[in-house]
């Protein structure tokens, strides 16, 4: 198989947008103490993240009503007693949807160790190629 060919391939067996955001998402409710609403998960996820990954609503509540819809999330509005308080919708895993996010996240963490490796080769073949192009191999080891 010819390197771009592999490459290709490798790349495609990566996961996609969708898949790593339900990742962030149950991974973010499956190590919260109780029922989480989409805002605090959205919240833990920047929060936990330095602020680097947001997730937008757009897909964040479409990912947590379709996982709901397939039995492996439950929801219910949370109670309050003073009427105007506005009330949220808290998520939770049903015993399916933990079985299902273990192996969501078996299946995504073999991917990206896959793709890991991938790149670490591509990095050490472009510094090898770097040293021999430019005559810097001497160089280099001197001052390792």
């Amino acid at each position: 198989m010819a390197q771009t060919e592999r490459t290709r391939s490798l790349l495609t067996v990566f996961t996609t947008k969708k898949e790593l955001y339900l990742l962030l998402i149950t991974t973010a409710l499956y190590h919260a103490p109780a029922r989480r609403s989409g805002f605090d998960l959205h919240e833990k996820i920047k929060r936990e993240s330095g602020g680097f990954v947001g997730i937008a609503q757009g897909h964040l509540y479409p990912l947590l009503h379709q996982w709901e819809r397939e039995g492996f999330l439950r929801s219910e509005w949370e109670r309050h007693e003073n009427p105007n308080t506005k009330r949220k919708r808290l998520y939770s895993f049903t015993d399916a949807g933990v079985r299902r996010y273990q192996e969501l996240k078996a299946s995504l963490l073999a991917k990206t160790d896959a793709y890991l490796r991938f790149m670490n080769t591509v990095v050490q073949v472009s510094e090898e190629s770097f040293l021999k192009k430019e005559g810097n191999e001497e160089k280099v080891s001197l001052q390792s």
